[in-house]
């Protein structure tokens, strides 16, 4: 339970909030691996979470490390693709791949009574791979035609434009890849990038749901014996390389596009652990981190430029970014830009009313509290938080925040991070 502190006026009392389960319960396997529980007996499904560190800062070239995640579940020494597929819909069970910048993952859904079963599977997948040309070739042909379609879908060029302007294109964060990426690709590479960061030394295990003793010994009996505790050691920069833009107006015409995207917004110069961020993610929700904010207030009903626009803050390892971003009516691009502009002016300028404080409190205590509702949820809330480099500090900082931030905090954080002069931004489309 957080620390009891003074509720805004009118709210609930958030120092009442129980806090209790957020962290996992830490049980270590013979070899000292550590696996990280979320356990709940009162359902039949298992969550089980396999995390790499193998995300697109290690990665020897553009694709590697996302194709390496996408061909996990393509073939084994001892099994086919098809083979395995057949298993899996025999059993019911859900496989999701995930890639970020540090790590990527496998993450599998199963009924507790087919999980015991489905591990050994999942051993070979992870250390005897054998993928073949033919389904290399297949899935690479897919994943050129998927680049082709996103070069043409303003939304995705403005994304690449802006996190290559605030990064620089030679950074990890900042680079993109394009066809010519996809035809120097080669097995070889993919293999030796899987061999050298799939290893089972640093991978973390996080299992949640119908997890019992008989499960943990299975589990135990496959990654038990493999030496290294999963322990890590990131060396990883992310300060911004030195082909940044940073600050300015970039743009970008697609023949042919039917609507422009728009990208405002900036880098911040905070750390994860800084309570000033609890304040300029209140800030962010104000400004279109809801329906109700006064961006989606101001140019969906107001102005009509657009069905949608919001604001988010992305926590990066080691960086944060801030951004807004709306898809509107190519003539009305230019206005939208000056209307984002003018909201965050009016941020710095005029303190927020205290109903409308009150209402944006309350909804993002309701939305911490639905992020946590539950045990799968909380193992996908610890996974995010584990690839981002946070700790529940973060929570405590926030929770924190909403139960003291005052309209005059909120003016002073607009002041220092939200000046429309110190924004990048980046306009895609009709354009000219």
């Amino acid at each position: 339970m957080i620390s009891k502190q003074n509720p805004v006026q009118g709210g609930m009392d958030i120092g009442s909030i129980e806090l209790t389960g957020l962290e996992p319960e830490v049980r270590s396997l013979r070899n000292g691996r550590n696996v990280y529980l979320f356990a709940d007996a009162n359902t039949e499904l298992v969550r089980m979470d396999f995390v790499f560190e193998a995300g697109a800062v290690y990665q020897p070239q553009l694709l590697v490390s996302s194709v390496a995640n996408s061909l996990f579940t393509e073939g084994t020494l001892h099994h086919t693709a098809a083979q395995i597929a057949d298993f899996m819909d025999a059993r019911g069970v859900a496989i999701e791949h995930s890639r970020d910048y540090m790590t990527a993952s496998l993450t599998v859904y199963v009924l507790r009574k087919y999980a015991e079963e489905l591990l050994p599977l999942l051993h070979e997948m992870m250390t005897e791979p054998l993928w073949s040309e033919a389904e290399y070739d297949v899935y690479v042909s897919k994943l050129k035609q998927h680049i082709l379609t996103a070069e043409g879908k303003t939304s995705q060029v403005a994304r690449n434009l802006f996190y290559a302007g605030l990064y620089g294109q030679n950074h990890p964060y900042g680079t993109y890849a394009g066809v010519k990426d996809v035809e120097a690709l080669t097995l070889s590479v993919v293999r030796s990038f899987y061999q050298d960061r799939y290893n089972l030394d640093e991978m973390k295990i996080i299992l949640s749901g119908a997890v019992d003793e008989q499960l943990l010994s299975a589990v135990g009996a496959e990654w038990g014996t493999v030496q290294g505790c999963g322990c890590v050691h990131r060396m990883f920069c992310a300060a911004p390389s030195s082909d940044a833009v940073s600050v300015g107006h970039l743009q970008k015409g697609i023949e042919g596009a039917v609507q422009n995207t728009v990208r405002v917004g900036r880098l911040l110069p905070l750390q994860w652990q800084d309570e000033e961020l609890s304040s300029f993610m209140v800030l962010n929700t104000v400004l279109g981190g809801y329906f109700g904010s006064r961006l989606m207030t101001n140019l969906r009903e107001d102005k009509g430029y657009t069905y949608g626009i919001y604001s988010n803050v992305y926590l990066a390892y080691g960086s944060l970014a801030f951004f807004a971003v709306a898809d509107v009516a190519s003539e009305h691009s230019a206005a939208a830009l000056k209307e984002i502009r003018s909201e965050m002016t009016r941020l710095c300028e005029e303190p927020i009313g205290a109903e409308e404080l009150q209402c944006v409190v309350n909804y993002m205590v309701g939305d911490f509290l639905r992020s946590i509702d539950g045990v799968f949820e909380r193992a996908e809330r610890f996974k995010q938080m584990y690839e981002s480099g946070i700790d529940e500090q973060f929570t405590h900082n926030l929770l924190s925040a909403l139960s003291m931030i005052t309209p005059d905090q909120l003016r002073a954080t607009a002041q220092h991070y939200l000046d429309p002069s110190r924004m990048l931004e980046v306009e895609v489309g009709q354009v000219g």
